[in-house]
């Protein structure tokens, strides 16, 4: 069997494990729990570093929370027009449609890209060489529609890993915990042996899968990128605040709503396009009215889904092609070929 660097397997996301990998090593148990650290204002002077001297900058901006934090971080430091946000997604998803919302109320400079449009291989490997990744490309950023936009381009990238526990994974065994997210069920994994509590779990994720993998991802090359987020100092920051106050993001949304009520009172995407405000019967009615809604034929859409459909996509002759390609190297490597949708969508890096 051939051999692959146990970093380009971590490209893939978790979405391959070749058999008689090399168990990875404990991941250190971290006593994260300094009350007096204030991931805030960390992460805003994260964002001062990042902006230097710049007049002009961009902005990915998404339906989310943390590329509004950074929105509202610039708009200390810099008038609207000189700040250009960006949006890419699905029309009639919170995240292309609050994303658009929130650009419009601050006034940017604004660009939506439209991904319900499946891209052509062309596309996809262009974007595939700006990333200098192998991750899977079908939900890339779409570096080639932005080469005209003012750097650096600011991202909230894995802000949302930093930020969040969720709240099954009291004490997360790695390899249910991978299965689950990814939808694997038959692929060989790594043995892993960890100790410590969620966070140290985390800590782990961000030394052997982050840091030496995805992240390079989003530092395409030829163009310039800041991620506040992947700060050291922020990192460490976010990862002191006692893992109970950070279940499915309770204290996070606290801090942001008192931190800047205006911006987060608006449709946030997690929240079902209600703001952190919102009651629990106003959740609760958006999450069990949407299904019912789609089956009577009322609401088509599936405002939670932000990616183009791309179900179809591999049946096209010529991602038919791209596919055949990932499958040899995956036999050649003794995997069995992937069952599922996802998983054959995964495994598509491989043909680069």
């Amino acid at each position: 069997m051939n051999s692959i660097p146990f970093e380009s397997l971590f490209f893939l996301h978790f979405g391959f494990f070749p058999k008689n990998t090399s168990p990875i090593p404990e991941a250190p148990v971290f006593p994260f729990s300094d009350q007096n650290i204030k991931p805030l204002e960390v992460l805003a002077q994260s964002v001062r570093e990042g902006l230097g001297q710049h007049t002009e900058v961009a902005l990915l901006l998404s339906g989310g929370l943390d590329s509004r934090i950074l929105l509202v971080e610039l708009l200390k430091h810099l008038p609207p027009t000189s700040i250009h946000t960006i949006t890419y997604g699905s029309p009639g998803t919170w995240d292309y449609d609050i994303g658009n919302l929130i650009a419009r109320k601050a006034g940017t400079q604004h660009l939506a890209i439209d991904l319900s449009i499946a891209p052509s291989v062309e596309q996809i490997q262009l974007r595939h060489r700006l990333g200098n990744s192998s991750m899977h490309p079908l939900f890339s950023i779409p570096w080639e529609q932005l080469k005209n936009i003012p750097q650096p381009i600011f991202t909230g990238f894995l802000g949302d890993w930093l930020t969040e526990l969720p709240a099954e994974e009291t004490q997360p065994h790695p390899n249910q915990m991978w299965m689950k997210s990814q939808g694997i069920r038959s692929w060989d994994l790594p043995h892993i042996s960890l100790e410590g509590d969620p966070v140290s779990f985390r800590k782990f994720e961000w030394e052997w899968y982050y840091r030496k993998g995805l992240s390079h991802a989003f530092h395409p090359k030829e163009m310039t990128t800041v991620h506040p987020f992947l700060n050291e100092a922020v990192i460490q920051a976010f990862l002191s605040v006692p893992s109970s106050q950070q279940w499915e993001q309770k204290g996070y949304q606290a801090t942001l709503l008192s931190w800047s009520p205006e911006w987060f009172k608006l449709p946030v995407k997690r929240t079902y396009g209600l703001g952190l405000h919102r009651k629990p019967w106003q959740e609760w009615w958006v999450k069990t009215s949407g299904p019912i809604l789609r089956k009577w034929g009322i609401r088509t859409i599936n405002r939670s889904i932000n990616t183009a459909q791309y179900h179809d996509l591999l049946e096209q002759s010529d991602w038919r092609n791209v596919e055949e390609i990932a499958l040899k190297k995956l036999s050649e490597w003794e995997i069995e070929a992937p069952k599922t949708f996802e998983q054959r969508l995964r495994i598509l890096p491989l043909a680069w």
